[in-house]
């Protein structure tokens, strides 16, 4: 696969052929800024500057325009979304951002100290995060709104050394001598801990270990993960060029990978499945199959877009995309499915039910025949009041709404879903790095 690329005088890329011999044509104005971009369908998206050379707008195929403005200083003073929406920015005498204020006047402060280092992020409901550094200028605590800090300890060759978690958990950090990670020890106390309650820490507390095995030449060669449960490990094999061409997974599963670049074909090998894709760059398709059956094929137009796709039972899936490749229908069989969207991208409707946005993109209500009609209301930090929610002030946790009652740990993680009615309690178990178990 080659993509070709043609230069003027100046240097500049004019245009791009790609494999599918696509071509992308680019010019310039008098300063090098690019001012117009033509795709293989033509599409066109233009650019224009201020007399500055900085960036004042951007209009796509379908002409929606996005617009900058800037200030005598030259910085960003607004920006303005294709639908006229509006976000503010405003500096101090440094030049630093102290807030911006979005299309419905929610605004974002931002605090800095005397050594210019971001001290505090105050939200629209004038929650804060507050941040404290080292004498290297390193974020050394965070401080949440809801009172509880993240601490972060580093070692004297400035690597990451500690991290205590808002319930005092750690997450420590072991380095070979070229500062790669060899060792992740993560504590938990969640076993023992509750929301509300202080954490003690000792030598039997829970912990998960990552370990790390790299290769000659630095690259990732295994990863261990050792927890009360037991271990696991992945080994990675490279080819020459340092592609990972061979995984042995935890359970022992081997994955072989193979490419083939003449014939634009790759091949992936586990248990009795041996998957092979290929590319067919003149017929701007994608072949796959499964053990040499089952092809499922998939067509591209000249930009690399998909358009159809054919399943092994020749059914055909087609999509088609307006100017600003939108997806705008996907027809099955003899199924339709059809999307509409406003200037700002976000989709209006979808065969019949229509959605409408806030000055902020957010849902606010959603009807059609297929649907039962819906209303969308929000806070002033984003959160969604529709059904009765009701959320922690300092840390937007839901906590109840007209059908359940909800409780968290002390790392912010689900702990219980609570049915009002019956009561019924569903509970939900974390591991030390938060996924759920």
């Amino acid at each position: 696969a080659i993509t070709h690329y043609e230069y003027n005088k100046q240097g500049e890329v004019v245009s791009i052929r790609n494999p599918l011999n696509g071509k992308t044509t680019l010019e310039y104005d008098t300063h090098g800024n690019l001012v117009k971009k033509r795709d293989a369908n033509n599409n066109t998206t233009r650019y224009s500057y201020t007399r500055e050379q900085a960036l004042k707008s951007r209009s796509n195929a379908l002409n929606q325009t996005s617009i900058l403005n800037y200030d005598e200083k030259g910085r960003v003073k607004s920006y303005i979304n294709p639908n006229h929406q509006s976000t503010q920015y405003f500096y101090d005498k440094l030049d630093r951002v102290t807030s911006t204020r979005d299309a419905i006047n929610n605004e974002l402060n931002y605090k800095y100290n005397n050594k210019a280092q971001l001290q505090a992020i105050i939200d629209p409901t004038k929650n804060q995060t507050q941040y404290s550094y080292d004498k290297q200028g390193r974020v050394e605590q965070e401080a949440l709104p809801n009172s509880k800090v993240v601490e972060k300890v580093y070692n004297k060759d400035h690597t990451l050394k500690t991290i205590i978690r808002e319930d005092k958990s750690e997450i420590n950090f072991k380095y070979n001598e070229f500062k790669k990670p060899i060792e992740i020890e993560v504590q938990d106390t969640s076993a023992t801990l509750s929301a509300g309650t202080s954490a003690t820490l000792s030598a039997s507390t829970p912990t998960q270990k990552l370990n790390f095995q790299y290769n000659e030449v630095g690259r990732l060669s295994s990863a261990t993960s050792t927890a009360s449960t037991g271990s696991a490990t992945i080994e990675l094999f490279y080819n020459r060029v340092g592609e990972v061409n061979k995984e042995v997974q935890f359970n022992s599963l081997v994955v072989e990978k193979t490419q083939n670049v003449k014939s634009s074909t790759k091949t992936l090998k586990f248990l009795e499945l041996n998957i092979t894709i290929k590319n067919d760059f003149k017929t701007q398709t994608k072949t796959i199959t499964k053990n040499g059956k089952y092809p499922i094929t998939i067509h591209y137009d000249k930009n690399g877009v998909e358009t159809k796709t054919v399943y092994p039972n020749n059914l055909e899936e087609h999509y088609t995309f307006d100017a600003n490749y939108n997806l705008i229908n996907i027809k099955t069989g003899k199924t339709n499915l059809h999307y509409e969207y406003n200037v700002n991208g976000e989709i209006t409707r979808k065969n019949s039910t229509a959605y409408k946005y806030d000055a902020i993109g957010r849902l606010t209500a959603s009807t059609g025949s297929a649907t039962v009609a819906a209303t969308f209301h929000y806070d002033k930090a984003g959160n969604n009041l529709n059904n009765g929610a009701k959320y922690k002030k300092e840390t937007n946790q839901l906590l109840e709404n007209n059908h359940y009652f909800f409780t968290y740990d002390a790392r912010g993680n689900l702990q219980t879903k609570t049915n009002k009615v019956n009561k019924e309690e569903t509970s939900y178990t974390f591991n030390t790095l938060n996924q759920l178990i």
